[in-house]
This record gives C-alpha cells, structure tokens and sequence, in this order.
C-alpha cells in the first residue's frame, strides 16, 4: 500500500486512520443497589480498559458518562416512543455508571482519572510478572510513576507485587503510594486520594519495594525528589 497521499502533485504522508472508543463502561447488571457504585472492581475494569485502550494506541475514547441524572419521562415523550424504558433504567434499576453520583457523590472510577493525571512525562517500558497485574509507567524530571491494576477473570486475587526501579539518579527520594481498594482512602470534600503509604527512601541506580495489590484495586507508585 502507497505510504502517501498525492494532492496536486505534491505527496503527503499517508495518516493512520483515528480508532475512537465511545460509550463505554461496564457491564449491566440485574442487581441495582447503591453499594454496588462503590465497589472497586468498577474502577480496576475501568483503568483496565484505559491500558488496553493505551496498548492498541486508540486515539481517544469516551467514559459513559461523567455525571448520573434523574429521567423525567415527560422530557422524553415528545421525541422518544418507549420513555418508560429510560424511566426504568434512570430510576427504578440506575445502573450508577457516572464518575459522580445524582446526590454528587464521587465515585471510585474517578479516582482513575486522577491517577492517570499523576503520570506524567514521558512513558517508559514496564513489565509484569504476574498476568491479572497490569503496569503503566511514567518519568519525568526525575518523577517515576508506576500504575498498578489488578483486575482478573473472572475473579481477581491478591497480589503483593514487587516493583522494581532501574536508572535512577542516587539520593534521597520520597515514596508515596496511593490505592483504590474497598477501604475508599480518599476524602470526597478535596476529591482528592489519601496516600497509604509515604516514606523518605535512599535510592542507588536500582530500587525495589513491596506494595499490596489488593484484588480489584489501582495503585499509583511515584517515587520523586523529597519535598
């Protein structure tokens, strides 16, 4: 196949096509209760299908959706022939898929996002030994960052994964771990996660630490220059 594109003589190259993911989230499900909005294999699903996403370079995509609301069936009618079916699905069974709840409550998929706005820099190779555990990487300014998602098929287990940092600069740095679990480590005021683990560290070329990988749950591993 021709690399370029000919426009009046002139010859471009040739773009890849965009892959665009829309609407998408997780399963429905029979079961309709509030507790299940927070439970976090929602978010380990989810930032497993950011990183798949991410490995098939998909050039954009769209979480469904950023905010829960209530279905008015008279908003409806005008235009829609079966509003009973929204009625049905926006109040009696909500499927609760937003990152913020009809009341504003912050739900753990939110958390991803933050977490992947914490990856910052360039990407680096990262690798795992263990199948359900998935890793995405980061450095930036001497900043490293580590993405852990444990989420398995049909069920996750608990992991305690050892992550191992190569190429860095000797020194003191500081270590912060922050996760998405059933204990919800976060404050819903600051919209904004509680670390479970920050400690300064003495670093060589090469460092290692254990970080619990509970099932069903993200972590975020940055290791930077100390405060």
């Amino acid at each position: 196949m021709d690399r370029y594109r000919t426009l009046l003589g002139a010859k471009f190259p040739a773009r890849r096509p965009e892959l665009l993911v829309t609407e998408w989230n997780k399963g429905f499900e029979r079961i309709s209760v509030e507790e299940q909005a927070f439970a976090p294999r929602r978010a380990a699903a989810a930032a497993a299908a950011i990183l798949a996403m991410t490995e098939a370079r998909v050039d954009g995509s769209f979480y469904y959706h950023l905010w829960d609301q209530v279905c008015d069936p008279a908003d409806f009618r005008p235009f829609f022939r079966r509003p009973e079916i929204m009625y049905h699905h926006w109040n009696e069974v909500p499927h609760r898929f937003g990152l913020f709840g009809v009341g504003q409550e912050v739900r753990p998929q939110y958390f991803v996002y933050l977490m992947l706005g914490r990856l910052t820099g360039r990407r680096v190779r990262a690798r795992s030994a263990a199948e359900d555990l998935r890793a995405l990487a980061a450095q930036d300014r001497g900043r490293s960052s580590v993405l852990l998602v444990n989420y398995g098929l049909p069920a996750s287990r608990d992991i305690v994964a050892t992550v191992r940092f190569t190429g860095l600069t000797a020194g003191r740095k500081r270590l912060t771990v922050w996760r998405i679990d059933g204990a919800r480590a976060w404050s819903a005021r600051e919209l904004e996660l509680l670390p479970t683990e920050r400690r300064e560290v003495a670093v060589q070329a090469n460092f290692a630490c254990q970080v619990a990988s509970p099932a069903d749950s993200v972590s975020l591993v940055v290791l930077e220059a100390p405060e």
